[in-house]
Order: structure tokens, then C-alpha cells, then sequence
């Protein structure tokens, strides 16, 4: 907590200093992404201030976004900022995030899903490639992708075609198919464990799941998949005129 440093003699308000030493180690690289800060409790003993001086301090820090608190569980540095995706464009958005980012290819397979076959009404005796997908951002996980493709409309479909196209690029450019509608439903969740596991981020933090329908002219679908994110990196922006 040496971080923390009060002159009480100052008149510089109390929380403000408390609010400036943890900024300015934060911007220092002393306090990384992720890092848990004392309990208000623990800074009012150590320091023997007031609860109120305290919250006022973190408050401060969380209107920066500097830090985020999360009920139960404390309050935690927070350096990666969100991008923000405009609802009005829908997935053409998330599309273009993608544009910039790497994909790893976690496991890809062919089979018979039952479940997917329900989802995308297709016949129980066809096959699907499933693919599990994390993107990554300046090198750091952001997503979780679960996608299913029918593999008569992506016949010979590869783990490079996955990592080298987009999803919607993959179905116009590569495969020369022609997506007619995208359906999209957002849910917020807390994230499961192995999901925030490998998105690096606390266990049970708060995030988005969204499932994403693509047909075609003729309404088959032409793709299903989930998309994890934790709040902290995606928002969502709807513009109104």
C-alpha cells in the first residue's frame, strides 16, 4: 500500500491525494491492469481518515476509468478501455473491430450437433464445422467465438480460413455466398469461469453474450454463433436522430 502516499499537513483535500497516488502510479505501470486496491476499511485503519474521505477517493478513480468495483468482490485497476460498437450498423461494427484483430483457432471440427442442427434448421444428418475462436486485440483475448457452419454451404472449409477471414468476409469473399439478413440478440451475463479464464479477466465478471443468426436470400442460415466479451471491452452505442 506504499503507493498511497497522505500529507495531512497539505491543503490538498485527502481525497484527492489518495485519488492522485494511485493515478499516478497507475500511469507509472506500478499498478497494472487487474491489480485489487485496499478495502476502504484497510485505508481508513492504516491511515486513520475518515470511510467517507475514502469512497470519495475511488469514486474519483471510477469516474476516470481508472478503476472499476465490482459488488462483493472489490475494487480493481482498470487500464483497457472499451471500444465502442454503434448498435445502429449491428454486427458491421463488431465486423470492422474484427478487421484489426488476431484469431487463434482453439479446436475445429465436423460432426453431426444436435443442437446447432435445432438452431439452424437444418437436416439432423448434415454435417456442421464447429469451430471455438478467441480474438485478440493488441495481443490481449477480448472475445470468445463459437460458430457453426453447414458444411454444404463451406465444403472444404479449414482452421486458416477461420483465422485468416472474418465471418462475414469468410461467407461473401471467400465462399462467394450471399448474406441477406443478420439477426443479432444481446444478452448481458456474468461471465462463466473457463470463459473469463480465457479472456483473462476476473471470475465472474459482468459481460455480453450475443448470438448471431446469418441468412440467406432464400433464409437458410448460413451461420450460427455465440460471441463472449466482458463489459470492460465492448460498448454498445445507439445513436438516435
Amino acid at each position: 500500500m506504499d503507493y498511497i502516499i497522505i500529507d495531512k499537513t497539505s491543503k490538498i483535500p485527502l481525497y484527492i491525494q489518495i485519488s492522485d497516488s494511485i493515478r499516478h502510479h497507475i500511469e507509472l505501470g506500478v499498478l497494472k491492469h487487474g491489480t485489487k486496491l485496499p478495502t476502504e476499511s484497510m485505508i481508513c485503519y492504516i491511515y486513520e481518515i475518515s470511510s467517507i474521505v475514502v469512497k470519495k477517493a475511488y469514486e474519483d478513480l471510477v469516474q476516470k476509468n481508472l478503476v472499476k468495483r465490482i459488488r462483493g468482490k472489490g475494487t480493481y485497476v482498470n487500464t483497457k478501455k472499451p471500444y465502442v460498437l454503434n448498435l445502429n450498423k449491428g454486427l458491421l461494427s463488431l465486423t470492422a473491430l474484427l478487421d484489426k484483430t488476431k484469431r487463434v483457432v482453439l479446436s475445429f471440427d465436423k460432426l453431426k450437433h444436435y443442437m446447432a442442427h435445432q438452431w439452424m434448421d437444418i437436416d439432423p444428418n448434415e454435417n456442421i464445422f464447429v469451430a471455438k475462436i478467441i480474438t485478440k486485440y493488441k495481443n490481449e483475448p477480448i472475445l470468445y467465438n463459437y460458430i457453426f457452419f453447414p458444411e454444404k454451404f463451406f465444403p472444404n472449409l479449414r482452421p486458416e480460413h477461420l483465422r485468416k477471414f472474418s465471418t462475414l468476409d469468410l461467407i461473401s469473399s471467400k465462399y462467394q455466398l450471399k448474406p441477406k439478413k443478420i439477426r443479432q440478440i444481446f444478452h448481458p451475463v456474468t461471465l462463466p469461469s473457463d470463459i473469463s479464464e480465457l479472456l483473462d479477466i476476473q471470475k465472474d465478471s459482468p459481460g455480453y453474450l450475443i448470438r448471431s443468426y446469418i441468412e440467406n436470400q432464400h433464409h437458410e442460415k448460413l451461420a450460427y454463433y455465440t460471441i463472449y466479451t466482458a463489459s470492460e471491452y465492448i460498448e454498445f452505442e445507439v445513436t438516435a436522430i
